[in-house]
């Protein structure tokens, strides 16, 4: 895949510019929640394309994970996402994912860091049904 990205990435932009079903809906929740209607039809495509560059290019799962989960909608306490972040984040000479660095892993140290993600009990106590890391 790494070798091929920009073809995957040509191919993910028709998403851009017809959005899946789900997405939309998804944005019209957004702009209700937030009542700006500026935030437009292919905000929720372009995170999503970029969530995938970012992983075709080497980006630690991890980081990944914490900035979605930045976004996410929920209005959760500061004090609870922030230990969230912490837990995502790791512990060094612990977990996989805090001693690689953010950026330019190679594909077993990508992979390293989501078996570390997927085997963590402090993450995995705090999953929930709805819970999709997969994507």
């Amino acid at each position: 895949l790494r070798n091929h990205r920009r073809v995957l990435l040509d191919t993910l932009e028709v998403f851009i510019h017809e959005p899946h079903i789900d997405w939309e809906k998804e944005r019209k929740k957004a702009e209700k929640q937030r009542k700006n209607a500026s935030a437009g039809a292919q905000w929720y495509p372009k995170q999503k394309l970029g969530v995938v560059r970012r992983k075709l290019y080497g980006d630690n799962p991890a980081h990944i994970f914490a900035e979605e989960l930045s976004r996410n909608r929920n209005k959760n306490p500061v004090q609870y996402m922030a230990n969230l972040q912490k837990v995502l984040a790791g512990e060094a000479g612990v977990n996989v994912r805090a001693d690689t660095g953010p950026t330019d892993l190679t594909v077993a140290q990508q992979i390293d860091c989501l078996i570390d993600l997927a085997t963590d009990p402090a993450i995995l106590g705090r999953a929930y049904v709805g819970l999709c890391p997969y994507l």
